[in-house]
């Protein structure tokens, strides 16, 4: 027994006037509702009932118990309902990080769409290329790419992207790119924030290139290699629309590793907020 219980009961029988018709709500028996208000006199050193055939009667301190306690009760249940229409409520704040091209090339773009669905929800965008650890920063949900094993995480795949070569047309027609040896002595631009930022992992080899443009701006850098200027390597998703434009073309394809996993992640809980849910299921339909 608890006296929590207990009270519950005792404000059942009082509410009732009668201990039968409190064991019928309960689907209890008589018995067990009566030593259920004995348990609580005798917590509670004190009488709270005179008991008799025909009615039940009050003490003071019985009175002074059932009012305050239902007062306590009712309020209680008013948390419990607000805390889970909370839950079910998609506003406040959510808090997301990514990594920078992600966050620049994906999400800085679908973000107006999904606020549009739910106008009183408030987005805090962080866009490192740093680990942030989602649990101690307050983070809802966080974009991590390549293999996650994060067991005090639920992931959810969005996409498997390859990081591969691309160059302009007009500079693959003036510079001869046949073997993995070529980029060595070829021009490339690379990114400042990667790490390592000069080594170019392929399938078989790892190339550290010298690079003739380093630049900290994603856009910066695809704007370099459509202009003719070097080789970039890049996430396929980052350069789609200029692949598909013909702006820029992949090389040396049959070299680059096995497509990257990206997944959208948040902490385990048995009860996700509807934000987060809300989020998770809109990127999901995202086609990268």
């Amino acid at each position: 027994m608890n006296i929590w219980t207990a009270t519950e009961n005792f404000i059942l029988v009082i509410d009732n006037k009668s201990f039968s018709k409190a064991a019928a709500k309960k689907y209890a028996s008589v018995s067990t509702i009566s030593k259920q208000i004995n348990y609580l006199e005798d917590t509670l050193k004190t009488q709270l009932l005179i008991r008799s055939t025909r009615q039940l009667t009050l003490t003071d301190a019985g009175r002074r118990y059932y009012e305050e306690s239902k007062r306590l009760h009712e309020k209680f249940n008013t948390l419990l309902n607000s805390i889970g229409e909370d839950q079910e409520r998609v506003d406040g704040q959510l808090n997301i990080t990514a990594p920078v091209p992600f966050g620049e090339a994906i999400l800085v773009q679908i973000l107006p769409r999904f606020q549009e669905q739910y106008p009183e929800l408030n987005i805090n965008l962080s866009l490192t290329n740093d680990y942030i650890d989602i649990l101690q920063n307050n983070i809802d949900v966080a974009i991590r790419v390549g293999h996650i094993d994060e067991k005090m995480y639920q992931s959810y795949l969005l996409t498997e992207k390859p990081i591969g070569l691309f160059a302009a047309p007009y500079f693959l027609r003036n510079n001869v790119i046949n073997t993995i040896q070529d980029l060595r002595s070829a021009p490339c631009l690379t990114h400042q924030d990667f790490r390592p930022p000069n080594l170019w992992r392929l399938k078989k080899e790892n190339i550290q290139v010298t690079p003739l443009l380093s630049i900290n701006s994603i856009k910066g850098l695809i704007n370099a290699a459509t202009h003719g200027l070097g080789i970039i390597y890049l996430s396929e998703y980052l350069v789609k629309d200029q692949i598909t434009s013909g702006e820029l073309v992949p090389i040396l394809k049959s070299h680059w590793e096995k497509p990257k996993p990206i997944y959208a992640v948040h902490a385990r809980s048995e009860f996700t907020s509807k934000k987060i849910t809300a989020f998770i299921e809109f990127i999901k339909t995202i086609k990268f």
